[in-house]
């Protein structure tokens, strides 16, 4: 799996090559841009599936910009202000989700929107989801938007643990990302600085890939929003999948 698998490692504000270095000492193929800074805004690949955050004519698609979703075993979390930017109200965008990731149980999640919104759309800011353990990571420091109810509601139902995570040293804990592993479980690229979140996923069965990540106060991205993947038997390249690489 690992041969077929190439992780695209986004230049972002910083900490490229420590991210290439964690990912290659564990075997996995990385591929570094140049010029794009966030890959994961450009494309959602789920089920085989490459969803774009833009359309042939141009338009955007926030359905394909991953920083918007976490995905989870069977369902899919999207943010409530990217349904309400795009969609206008929340019926259709449950829709275009059921048809867009078939199969999948689609929930519209908090932000925070209308009242503080702490970091726009992207509600992989602050969420960590972890589908084979079943996990749900919230970050206590965007309060207005995980202590709504909906997130208590979808654990209920989906069967998940929630651990609310509140270590402040460290901007966007849960900005991690979840890898494709040979062996089934989930396994987390994370900041190595978020000490008692290795500590918490690796007590949950979760395997954790640390990156020394230089320190930055106020990153408006991280270590999920810097990497995507994609596999080289799909036939497609970083230049089909990228708008600027």
């Amino acid at each position: 799996m690992l041969e077929d698998l190439v992780i695209i490692v986004g230049k972002g504000h910083c900490g490229q090559e420590e991210i290439v270095e964690a990912l290659s000492d564990k075997g996995y193929q990385t591929e570094k841009t140049i010029n794009c800074i966030w890959p994961r805004d450009d494309y959602v690949l789920h089920n085989g599936i490459y969803t774009k955050s833009w359309n042939t004519d141009g338009s955007y698609n926030p359905l394909g910009e991953g920083g918007n979703l976490r995905f989870g075993d069977g369902f899919v979390l999207f943010s409530d202000y990217a349904a309400w930017l795009e969609f206008g109200n929340s019926e259709e965008a449950l829709v275009k989700l059921k048809e867009t990731f078939l199969g999948m149980r689609p929930y519209l999640v908090p932000t925070g929107y209308p009242e503080i919104i702490p970091k726009g759309e992207h509600i992989d800011l602050f969420t960590l989801v972890c589908p084979k353990q079943k996990l749900l990571f919230l970050d206590w420091g965007i309060e207005n938007a995980v202590r709504k109810r909906v997130y208590s509601e979808i654990a209920e139902r989906e069967g998940l643990k929630v651990i609310y995570y509140d270590y402040e040293e460290v901007a966007l804990p849960l900005n991690a990302a979840i890898l494709p592993g040979e062996n089934g479980t989930d396994i987390v690229l994370l900041d190595r600085a978020c000490i008692p979140l290795m500590r918490m996923l690796r007590n949950n069965g979760v395997e954790v890939i640390p990156v020394d990540f230089p320190k930055i106060k106020h990153p408006n991205g991280k270590l999920n929003c810097q990497v995507n993947h994609y596999y080289k038997s799909d036939d497609i390249t970083i230049l089909d999948l990228l708008r600027k690489v």
